[in-house]
């Protein structure tokens, strides 16, 4: 219980900014005007206002104030000698004063009939001072002070403590958020990945509760990367947001843009790839950017590559269709070559994205750089090259 309580004191949450604002955390977008939110570390009173009142915004995500307290009266050793549970309550009569769990207790039997269900209130963060601050278990009671209790007012999962592993989130409203999604991540749950971490089960951790009536449970990514590929990743809040970027995929209304460095120097500079895959049609376009030699490769080059349909691995296995595998494919490589790089990983980047808003229909239109790794691994390259050729 002591190290729950200290990763939820370390837990941050942000401000919500109201019902359809656009909030941007850390990177700029490109196409959206956005606003920034301030961070407020849990337990600490919103500053929204000066007092708290019944409806205001709580300490925790997704939790309002809906009660007020007023503890009018605080027990005695010797009134308590008549209780059946004489000897567990008096233990929460301190030298410095009564506890504030056996004061909800003694002035509010019907709501916390046993002291252990005050306790537990104690420890939820649900009771709050007139100042907005989270009560501790450890603190005590105050005669005649006003106390309030915060509930969870929205539904979902909102869980408690340290994000597991970093998860920007670029931007976000009440029905979508776009996050980057780290490499090396896979995007759903699904068989012999065991209890592995998952951006599904990453979400709920970064992104704030939604006003949304029809809130889902927990945000749902609408589309898929494979877990070597990183970058941008479109995730709904409510139901609604949900179906319609499933449609929207479907229809191919979103465009995505993606960066890779592949083996070779790749001519002519753009074009299409019209290849079909498992006997379906798929379309990618492609711009070589810039290339650098390589003592290993030869030539290695920075491409931007466009899918136009949404075939499995279409992007690896159109590059490989072209003799250009990406850089760090162990899957999709030339038979009976030593294209492969070990320590760095694929590299593969889902680096632009944009779309109409599944809700307000307002212009949606993001950009990530790819991972430093990128930059440092192709200009290595040419360094190499230069030294030693």
């Amino acid at each position: 219980l002591r190290l729950q309580l200290n990763l939820r004191a370390k837990r941050n949450y942000l401000n919500l900014l109201g019902i359809g604002v656009l909030s941007q955390r850390g990177r700029p977008t490109l196409g959206h005007s956005v606003f920034c939110t301030a961070s407020q570390p849990q337990g600490q009173p919103s500053e929204q206002s000066d007092s708290l009142t019944i409806g205001s915004r709580g300490t925790r995500a997704g939790y309002r104030v809906t009660e007020e307290l007023e503890l009018s009266d605080l027990p005695t050793m010797e009134r308590l000698e008549a209780s059946a549970n004489y000897s567990n309550l008096t233990r929460e009569i301190w030298e410095k004063g009564v506890s504030i769990a056996l004061a909800l207790h003694w002035n509010l039997p019907e709501q916390y009939p046993t002291i252990s269900s005050a306790k537990k209130t104690v420890r939820r963060g649900e009771i709050l001072s007139d100042a907005g601050q989270e009560i501790k278990i450890t603190d005590v009671a105050e005669l005649d002070a006003t106390y309030w209790v915060q509930k969870r007012a929205q539904p979902g999962l909102h869980p408690v403590g340290e994000k597991p592993y970093d998860l920007p989130v670029l931007l976000e409203d009440d029905h979508i958020g776009i996050v980057e999604k780290p490499q090396g991540i896979i995007t759903h749950k699904s068989r012999g990945h065991g209890r592995r971490m998952t951006l599904q089960s990453g979400l709920a951790y970064v992104m704030q509760p939604s006003q949304a009536k029809d809130v889902l449970f927990r945000p749902q990514p609408c589309h898929r990367l494979d877990q070597a590929t990183g970058g941008l990743v479109v995730a709904a809040k409510s139901r609604a947001a949900l179906i319609a970027m499933g449609s929207k995929f479907a229809k191919r209304e979103v465009s995505k843009t993606y960066v890779a460095v592949v083996a070779g120097k790749v001519e002519p500079k753009s074009g299409k790839i019209d290849v079909s895959l498992g006997g379906k049609e798929a379309l990618t376009s492609y711009e070589a950017k810039f290339t650098r030699r390589s003592l290993k490769y030869g030539w290695v080059t920075w491409m931007e590559l466009k899918p136009h349909t949404g075939r499995t691995h279409q992007l690896r296995r159109h590059m490989l269709s072209l003799g250009h595998p990406i850089i760090g494919d162990k899957r999709y490589d030339l038979p009976g070559t030593t294209w492969r790089v070990e320590d760095s990983g694929l590299l593969l980047w889902a680096s632009h994205i944009e779309f109409s808003h599944p809700v307000t229909q307002e212009w949606i239109s993001v950009s990530s750089e790819p991972a430093q790794k990128f930059r440092t691994w192709i200009e290595r390259q040419q360094v190499r090259w230069e030294k030693f050729k």
